[in-house]
């Protein structure tokens, strides 16, 4: 159960590359849809092993009835359009998905 107050508003993003006329890559990215979710910190000593030091910018997330986890489950198998492609927008700060659970996104501020 995710109480109302906690949820916040997630941007999810699909990054693609696109090459410009004088040959550099330019990194773009289009939005997919908007996600309720529920953010918390990683606190545990099973995540510190786990992200080591990266833990302080390392988050956990959840949305209603596991919409978001459903999606993004389905791009972990797949090789063209894989889970490394998305990102998540939470208060105007981007992050990438570093794993995804049947019940949770563990995501890693940039």
């Amino acid at each position: 159960m995710k109480a109302i107050r906690k949820l916040k508003v997630g941007l999810l993003q699909k990054s693609k590359r696109e090459k410009t006329s004088n040959g550099f890559n330019i990194k773009s990215f289009e939005d997919i849809d908007s996600y309720k979710i529920v953010m918390q910190e990683l606190v545990d000593e099973i995540s510190a092993t786990i992200y080591g030091a990266n833990i302080q910018k390392t988050y956990r997330i959840s949305s209603p009835y596991c919409k978001l986890e459903r999606f993004l489950f389905t791009k972990l198998t797949e090789s063209k359009d894989n889970v490394s492609y998305y990102y998540i927008i939470i208060d105007s700060k981007r992050y990438k998905i570093v794993s995804v659970k049947s019940k949770w996104v563990d995501i890693q501020l940039i």
